[in-house]
């Protein structure tokens, strides 16, 4: 269900320690949002980066955001304890548009990122700069999709279907193989490579299975898509960070909360 306004507040207040370290050159901020273990996907310049956080911290300490630099942050959606947040950035480091998305959970009070997905805009792209230097993501002022393109469609069937039918093999398919998922149990954040998922499905009798696409965002390669689930009696909220590479529609980072 949608949180209150004051939790939106929250959410986005929480989100101006990113753009605070982009802006002033200044990781301390944003360490304060992403948790340690938090990962990153995106293509810059041509080049998919994706592995920890950390080099995000990098560039933001290396590379000035420039005295044009301006940003916007949208929430997207909060439910409960994950939220979806778009940051819309226009002349990082002198020449770039990007578009994040970055996936929230809340863990023992705050609000903590887990995963940064991001896409640079293509008319701010050098192919050739040969050594890639990451931040944030496509310029995009459209609203949220009423219905997710087919591929990515495609992927969430994989995943609903694996779970649908017990079978890692088919789910497999809708993933990255270095996709994570996370999750917030007994006060403490929990965060595993996506093979958890994968074999748990194989652990299951086959089972009823639906979903529902409730948002959709898109940047381009990058997107953020938010489902409600449901495998036999239990209920989840999944958000899901995809990214677009020459294998078509992939999910990268995937978060859920089980409804009560």
């Amino acid at each position: 269900m949608r949180d209150t306004i004051k939790e939106y507040e929250a959410v986005a207040k929480a989100a101006e320690n990113f753009v605070k370290s982009v802006a002033e050159g200044n990781s301390a901020y944003a360490k304060q949002l992403f948790t340690d273990d938090a990962v990153l996907f995106g293509m810059l310049d041509g080049v998919l980066e994706h592995g920890s956080i950390e080099q995000f911290y990098h560039n933001v300490d290396t590379v000035g955001a420039g005295d044009d630099f301006k940003a916007r942050i949208d929430v997207l959606a909060v439910e409960e304890t994950v939220a979806v947040v778009r940051v819309l950035e226009e002349g990082w480091g002198g020449r770039i548009d990007f578009t994040d998305f970055l996936l929230l959970l809340k863990l023992n009070g705050e609000w903590k990122c887990v995963a940064k997905a991001y896409n640079q805009n293509s008319d701010t792209i050098q192919t050739s700069i040969a050594t890639p230097h990451h931040t944030i993501a496509a310029k995009s002022d459209a609203p949220a999709n009423a219905e997710a393109p087919e591929g990515i469609v495609k992927a969430i069937e994989y995943y609903i279907d694996g779970g649908r039918k017990a079978s890692s093999e088919v789910a497999r398919k809708g993933f990255a193989e270095t996709a994570t998922m996370s999750w917030y149990e007994n006060g403490k954040l929990q965060s595993v490579p996506i093979q958890v998922l994968l074999d748990l499905f194989d652990s299951w009798e086959p089972t009823e299975a639906s979903y529902k696409i409730v948002s959709c965002e898109v940047a381009d390669d990058v997107a953020m898509v938010t489902i409600d689930s449901q495998f036999g009696d239990a209920a989840y909220t999944d958000m899901f960070t995809l990214v677009k590479d020459s294998d078509g529609w992939k999910i990268v980072s995937k978060v859920y909360h089980t409804k009560p």
